[in-house]
């Protein structure tokens, strides 16, 4: 049950999908594959603190205009506007998508458009390849803009996880705006005795589970201080003063003028979050597409420290990974001998051969020990290389069944890893 994926060269910070999630990667930073309603994104990690400062420092004064934006480099910008703007191989509407770049990516592109088809605002051509339509919806030309402002905070692709990430462990609401305690006991009823639960809730269901997870790298007093204080601090110059994000990209019904709730989670609905703020005491979790959620509904995500295998430099063919902790066993004549445990995601190089102990396969060490297919993945050479990979292009072989990704360049394997 093996599956191609394939990477062309895009634009600089813009890649083709590897699959169902496209990986919309910007010059200045790249998607999450979070998207409504119903399960939103899916776990995992670490926040990145790139671009200009997205939080307001404790007791500063929230009316204050928003901090500029940070310089591009020399040349013309374009800005995207929408959650998924849209790159396309020629300047028309009819054109193949390439790719698209996220809300809040800054892209080198043509000063003037090139072209007005399907685009009454005209397309721009993208360097080094690709065209965006500047539809005011979609993309814009004014780097300073409130979207490409707020939306300004990158993912860290050099931590485990590009984001902050959060499972629903009680259901809620989901708030278009930073509420006040009012506004949250009105949507909450009788979520302040919750929360003091909470508080003082041991493990991972309490407030000092991970409890940095979600501050971006900054300190901050323990939740339990917060509430105690009522305090309201780190809170991001577009939600100041009960004010909405400059646009809805959660892909929910706006809330209105009066009401503040979008929607409602679900108990392990997964959302991908850039920052946080605190409001009267409370904690709120901003998430990538900017709505908000409680973090004391939430539990934290961390991502996995595991990276999988370099090809040759680390392991070469055949080799085993395993999936989960089992026994390495010794053939004893026709039967096997447990002698030893190996641990779960160790590699293991193998001598090739591979027979049935009883009804069970078995993958033979190249020290001459035998580990079950029900506990380690086997992986080989792929047998039939696609056109584009002996075009020497970078692409992706993942076996479901397996449970395991191998990474070419061309027709060379350079890595392997578990999914």
């Amino acid at each position: 049950m093996s599956r191609t994926a394939r990477e062309q060269a895009a634009p600089r910070g813009l890649h083709r999908s590897l699959a169902a999630c496209p990986l919309a990667v910007a010059a200045l930073g790249l998607t999450a594959c979070s998207r409504p309603p119903a399960d939103h994104g899916a776990p995992a990690a670490s926040v990145s603190a790139g671009g200009p400062a997205a939080s307001a420092a404790a007791g500063a004064s929230f009316s204050s205009p928003p901090p500029p934006h940070q310089a591009p480099a020399a040349g013309a910008r374009l800005g995207a506007l929408a959650w998924e703007t849209t790159v396309r191989e020629r300047p028309s509407d009819k054109a193949k998508a390439l790719g698209y770049l996220r809300a809040g990516s800054v892209v080198a592109a043509s000063a003037q458009p090139v072209g007005r088809e399907g685009c009454g605002a005209g397309w721009y051509k993208l360097e080094p390849e690709g065209f965006v339509c500047a539809d005011p919806s979609n993309a814009t030309t004014d780097v300073e803009h409130e979207i490409v402002r707020a939306m300004s905070r990158r993912p860290d692709t050099l931590a485990r996880m590009p984001y902050a990430y959060g499972i629903v462990r009680r259901g809620g609401p989901v708030f278009g705006r930073l509420p006040t305690g009012a506004q949250a006991e009105a949507s909450e009823p009788g979520f302040e005795a919750r929360l003091k639960e909470w508080l003082a809730a041991p493990g991972e269901d309490g407030a000092g589970f991970r409890a940095e997870h979600w501050l971006a790298g900054r300190t901050a007093p323990p939740a339990s201080e917060l509430w105690g204080q009522h305090t309201t601090r780190e809170v991001p110059w577009f939600l100041a003063d009960g004010r909405a994000p400059p646009a809805n990209l959660s892909g929910y019904p706006p809330a209105g003028s009066e009401g503040i709730v979008l929607a409602r989670t679900k108990h392990h609905n997964g959302f991908a979050f850039v920052d946080s703020a605190v409001s009267e005491g409370r904690r709120y979790a901003i998430s990538t597409q900017l709505f908000l959620v409680p973090v004391d509904r939430l539990r934290p995500v961390e991502g996995s420290s595991y990276h999988g295998v370099e090809i040759p430099g680390e392991m070469t063919f055949p080799f085993a990974l395993v999936r989960r902790a089992g026994p390495l066993m010794r053939a004893d004549g026709k039967k096997l001998v447990r002698e030893r445990d190996v641990e779960r995601r160790a590699a293991l190089k193998l001598s090739g051969k591979q027979k049935k102990f009883g009804d069970r396969l078995y993958f033979e060490t190249a020290d001459g020990l035998w580990i079950s297919d029900q506990h380690a993945s086997r992986l080989d050479p792929a047998k039939k290389m696609p056109k584009w990979g002996k075009q020497g292009e970078h692409w992706l072989d993942v076996n479901i069944s397996k449970q395991t990704l191998v990474a070419y360049d061309g027709t060379r394997a350079v890595y392997a890893t578990l999914v």
